[in-house]
């Protein structure tokens, strides 16, 4: 087996790398997590700064019920907030609403950290479905629309909380 503990009279691999391992009847050790080395972290300002992520106006989720801040990955809002082309009786801010606002009722009925909610919008049919997306209402220009939504902190440094609206095989 191969070694991952730093005590190397008991080398034994544990699944964890650099845990503690005792032999029994020595006392309990744990790991300490202050002895973990973080090797990468990506933080939500470096995802904002890079364009992965983009911050939603806090009036505009006050106005929709949500109390704390929310982000779209990138992917969920170039798709699904910009006006197409030949639908100028849409508008950005509409649309968002209808994401934010159907967000915010299921979030009212879940008591989990992720959720999964539905939406229509109204897009043209130019081939572009994605696996997340079905007719809605019979009309191949309104797709409805599955997206998951997770609460955590805002950042690795503030721990408050936050919402990511992300499609669903995103993390």
């Amino acid at each position: 087996m191969k070694a991952c503990s730093k005590n190397k009279s008991h080398t034994i691999y544990n699944g964890v790398p650099d845990a503690k391992i005792s032999p029994q009847g020595s006392g309990n050790k744990t790991m300490d997590s202050n002895d973990w080395k973080i090797i990468a972290s990506y933080t939500r300002a470096e995802a904002i700064a890079d364009g992965y992520q983009v911050p939603i106006l806090p009036e505009i989720a006050k106005e929709a019920g949500i109390i704390f801040p929310v982000f779209l990955t990138r992917g969920v809002y170039d798709k699904y907030v910009p006006v197409p082309e030949k639908m100028p009786e849409q508008s950005e801010e509409g649309r968002l609403w209808d994401i934010l606002y159907m967000f915010s009722l299921e979030a009212r009925r879940c008591k989990s950290n992720e959720l999964k909610f539905e939406f229509c919008c109204l897009l043209p049919d130019k081939g572009d479905w994605n696996k997340y997306e079905k007719v809605c209402e019979g009309n191949r220009l309104v797709r409805e629309i599955t997206l998951k939504a997770v609460i955590g902190p805002l950042d690795l440094n503030d721990p408050s909380p936050a919402i990511t609206i992300l499609f669903p095989d995103e993390d």
